[in-house]
């Protein structure tokens, strides 16, 4: 299974909203951005907003093979897994309004599934292929 790595948004000291980027690392211990590794999937079909209602979501993987995602949860916290069970109230990993997880292989995307915790909250989806 592929590393996930969650990007953390925080503020700088003068209040203005800073982002660490998202890192791989492979057997070299060689530091390597998403870019580095992935080709966004451009368009309608590498690009997708999912509103979240009542119930689990899933992601509909584009007809370009697609092996990669950056997941954004914008306006409220979601829960999520990537073992193909349904997240709930007191079962999933969350990702706070502002932050992004990596999906970085296949199985990881056919597996992913989302509940939002509160509030109305939309997924910002990117797609990718290996580089």
């Amino acid at each position: 299974m592929g590393v996930r790595t969650l990007r953390r948004t925080g503020r700088t000291s003068n209040g203005q909203k800073a982002a660490a980027d998202a890192r791989f690392f492979n057997p070299n211990n060689k530091q390597m951005s998403l870019q580095d590794r992935y080709t966004p999937i451009m368009g309608a079909e590498g690009e997708n907003r999912l509103t979240l209602d009542a119930g689990v979501e899933t992601l509909t993987l584009p007809t370009e093979s697609a092996n990669g995602a950056t997941v954004a949860a914008l306006g409220a916290n979601v829960l999520y897994t990537v073992n193909g069970q349904d997240p709930s109230s007191n079962f999933g990993r969350p990702i706070p309004a502002g932050d992004e997880i990596i999906l970085t292989n296949r199985e990881m995307i056919q597996n992913f599934r989302v509940i939002k915790e509160s509030d109305t909250a939309t997924l910002y989806v990117q797609f990718y292929i290996n580089a």
